[in-house]
């Protein structure tokens, strides 16, 4: 086999890789869509159940941050699986294509999407990535410190009249509440510092 059979069974190999690659990302970002438009919908079926009495309010508190929290989980799990994508491809994909494509003496124009997008999005103002980051983290974390904070402030009783199920429910809805914010703020950084490395690549 000649050497330039080989670079083009090497860039092929790659690129097959690159399209699966895009095939997840294209799936876990619908997901994410998913995920957002069934949060929305719980939230208002739990919210609607407590207006026309089906739940008290009291169990409608106690369940809107175990939703909120387990959506924005998934919400975040995805996006970081995301990311670790976006960078494998940056940071691999694209370089050994573009070694390959410099041996190559007509040097054919590939992956032209991800380096048209991406000066589309240097060209964004950096204050407007962070206020959609927070805009995501308020979706999934808004109703779940506005619920504790309401259940603390108006439906604190003494500690004897809780009930088993009421003291799990507490402790389950703080332990996810926790999980979730750290998960929350580990996604927000790492997209700050994926935006950045790309904006200084692009230097």
């Amino acid at each position: 086999m000649e050497y330039s059979e080989l670079l083009q069974l090497q860039l092929q190999t790659i690129l097959a890789e690159y399209d699966a690659l895009k095939s997840e990302i294209k799936y876990r970002t619908r997901f994410q869509n998913h995920l957002v438009k069934m949060h929305f919908i719980l939230l208002g079926a739990i919210i609607a159940a407590g207006l026309f009495n089906i739940l008290t309010i009291k169990k409608s508190l106690l369940l809107i941050p175990i939703e909120s929290s387990l959506f924005g989980l998934w919400y975040f799990d995805c996006g970081l699986r995301i990311l670790e994508i976006g960078t494998y491809i940056r940071k691999c994909i694209e370089t050994h294509v573009h070694k390959i494509l410099r041996k190559n003496e007509t040097r054919p124009k590939i992956l032209i999407w991800e380096s048209e997008f991406r000066k589309e999005c240097n060209n964004d103002p950096f204050a407007i990535k962070i206020c959609s980051l927070i805009l995501i983290l308020l979706t999934f974390g808004g109703p779940t410190l506005l619920c504790i904070a309401y259940g603390y402030f108006y439906f604190y009783p003494p500690i004897n009249n809780y009930s088993f199920i009421s003291i799990l429910s507490v402790i389950i809805n703080l332990v996810l509440a926790c999980i979730f914010f750290f998960f929350a703020i580990w996604f927000i950084y790492k997209t700050t510092k994926s935006i950045l490395e790309i904006k200084n690549e692009s230097k």
